[in-house]
């Protein structure tokens, strides 16, 4: 089996989310003077559909940060087109800069003297509340085979590659290369899942990264998508009785010089290694391999045949979590996949794209292979383990509770370069009762970033009472702070300065028994000073003190 270590590795049976599938097929063929051409509609598309288990990660692979995106040169212009589907709904601004903020990733990754045209669509795919939710689509508008310039004979090729093999527009200049569908009814931030329109990598919880999306749907437009299919258990790797460019590279993982093309059509043989689980199926070509360390990677092949998912994709237990997970099946919610990753770059550059490949795998040389929370009284401490390390500046802790967002909450600096284990421990003072989230966003020495998996733990209430300590403190101009009590009751929260007057009121009302309360105090207009704040209850009362600096 091919194997490859995520530097925030975990294990791969703890998140799903939403399953990316693709569907091959190809209708309404016409000849031409020259080799042929196979136009493909819109049921030939990759679908996008989210699964009935929703599980935020908080996985963030994101190299093409704003400051270090705009260094890197296009080597390609990708144009796009937005149609609405109903101009009674039309594109959001928002959505549209997504997308086009997702092919600016890919100009800096394809080189192509040719344009790559885009037909966006807002469009109905069916709702998006009753699971599974279509998210979109995409493929390639024709396919084209034996043209003079193409690698192989006797094979498919998408039209965008078969322009740049060519050096012909074969298309024509009125027709797009890639068509690609959205769901338009994910446009909903009431619904407990949506659509998240940042380019910042962040999606909040419950929210699936539309750059993400994006992202992947170009990649099966650019060629990356396999003829396999199989029916009664019998398989093929064909479409007409030809393969796709992608079909060529593909090898039986248990025999692994043999070709899936050696076996016969429509053999059981065939339907046996299309479902034969991780590392069944490997992607044999040079410059893949050579990305995957010298192994050649293993396609996704789970052993009950999942028509739109299976054999077109890397592994998912291989690849998620991964700078290669952009083209593994599934994607959770509140996770971004904003690198194409090398392995992918690989499956491009062996079917006949030139690629950027120091542009492919931008991401941190960190290797985290452990990281977890434990409770001490009051306090958690959180560990993690390093197997290696190259440019580490340090990690950012970060914390969030209930629904909340990410705020950071220490700092622990890094080891710079190692090729030993590190290990590291911070401990989070008196976070308060209730259930916490803590993940590590690791920095490196220019700046670039990323985040690992989420951690969660719940902290026990021990008192009658819970008034944490204020972070941060000393602050400017605001800090934040939390209250919980064993017993429902009415808290009234002041903040007080050291004259005994009340500068602020945070909180007057009804406070449930074990939920924590978040409170957030503004001090902008207020002078450089110790300040009291203090939690006055029908059963306690309790105060803190924390330190405005400005």
């Amino acid at each position: 089996m091919c194997t490859k270590r995520s530097r925030f590795s975990r294990r791969p049976d703890t998140w799903l989310a939403v399953t990316l599938l693709l569907v091959v097929q190809s209708v309404n063929a016409q000849s031409m003077t020259e080799g042929e051409l196979h136009s493909v509609g819109p049921e030939t598309e990759s679908v996008c559909a989210l699964a009935p288990v929703m599980h935020d990660t908080g996985v963030r692979y994101v190299a093409h940060e704003s400051r270090h995106f705009k260094t890197l040169e296009p080597t390609s212009t990708f144009s796009v087109t937005f149609l609405d589907e109903d101009p009674a709904e039309p594109w959001p601004v928002a959505a549209r800069a997504a997308v086009e903020y997702a092919k600016g990733i890919w100009e800096t990754v394809i080189v192509s003297p040719q344009e790559i045209r885009v037909n966006a669509y807002w469009a109905d795919r069916g709702g998006c509340t009753d699971a599974p939710v279509t998210l979109g689509s995409a493929g390639a508008r024709a396919l084209h085979r034996d043209f003079g310039a193409f690698p192989h004979s006797n094979t498919w090729y998408v039209d965008a590659l078969a322009d740049v093999l060519s050096g012909l527009d074969m298309g024509g200049s009125t027709q797009p290369d890639i068509r690609v569908y959205l769901n338009r009814d994910c446009d909903d931030p009431d619904a407990s899942t949506h659509w998240y329109f940042g380019t910042d990598g962040s999606p909040p919880a419950g929210t699936i990264d539309l750059v993400s999306v994006v992202l992947h749907e170009l990649g099966h437009g650019l060629g990356v998508s396999g003829a396999g299919r199989v029916t009664s258990g019998t398989g093929t790797v064909r479409y007409s009785t030809r393969p796709y460019a992608y079909d060529r590279f593909t090898v039986d993982g248990s025999m692994p010089y043999t070709g899936l093309m050696s076996y016969p059509d429509f053999s059981v043989e065939l339907g046996a290694a299309l479902q034969s689980g991780s590392g069944g199926v490997l992607y044999g070509g040079s410059s893949a391999t050579s990305a995957n360390g010298g192994e050649s990677p293993s396609l996704y092949t789970p052993t009950t045949w999942k028509g739109g998912s299976s054999y077109s994709h890397l592994d998912e237990q291989t690849y998620n979590n991964t700078t290669n997970a952009l083209m593994t099946p599934m994607l959770s919610t509140m996770e971004a996949n904003h690198v194409i990753g090398p392995v992918t770059c690989g499956v491009l550059e062996d079917m006949g794209w030139t690629v950027s490949m120091s542009n492919c795998d931008l991401s941190l040389p960190v290797e985290l292979t452990d990281f977890r929370a434990v409770v001490d009284g009051a306090d958690v401490v959180l560990k993690w383990e390093t197997a290696s390390e190259s440019d580490n500046a340090g990690f950012e802790i970060e914390s969030r509770s209930t629904n909340d967002r990410f705020v950071t909450v220490g700092y622990v600096p890094g080891a710079g370069h190692s090729v030993e284990q590190t290990t590291y421990e911070t401990r989070i003072p008196d976070p308060g009762a209730g259930t916490h989230a803590f993940r590590l966003r690791q920095v490196d020495l220019d700046g670039r970033s990323t985040y690992s998996p989420v951690v969660e733990i719940t902290v026990e209430m021990a008192a009658m009472f819970e008034l944490t300590a204020a972070y941060p403190n000393p602050f400017n101009p605001s800090t934040r702070f939390s209250l919980a009590v064993q017993k429902s009751q009415n808290v009234r929260v002041d903040v007080i300065d050291m004259l005994g007057r009340t500068v602020a009121t945070l909180f007057d009302g009804s406070v449930v028994a074990g939920e924590r309360h978040d409170l957030h105090f503004e001090a902008i207009d207020l002078p450089s000073g110790v300040y009291v704040y203090r939690a006055l209850g029908e059963s306690f009362a309790a105060s803190r003190t924390m330190m405005l600096m400005k």
